[in-house]
């Protein structure tokens, strides 16, 4: 399940050469929120 929690706007006219260059950037930081989520899942049930 996706949720989206934020938008990410690009200051050069959005254009799709700068996406590209940020893409591998906003895919590592979902992976690492995603990896500390699931770390405590017997934390978030308290």
């Amino acid at each position: 399940m996706n949720i989206p929690f934020a938008t990410v706007k690009l200051h050069s006219e959005d254009t799709f050469g700068e996406a590209k260059l940020v893409a591998d950037d906003a895919y590592n930081l979902a992976k690492e929120i995603c990896r500390r989520f699931n770390e405590f899942p017997a934390e978030l049930k308290r």
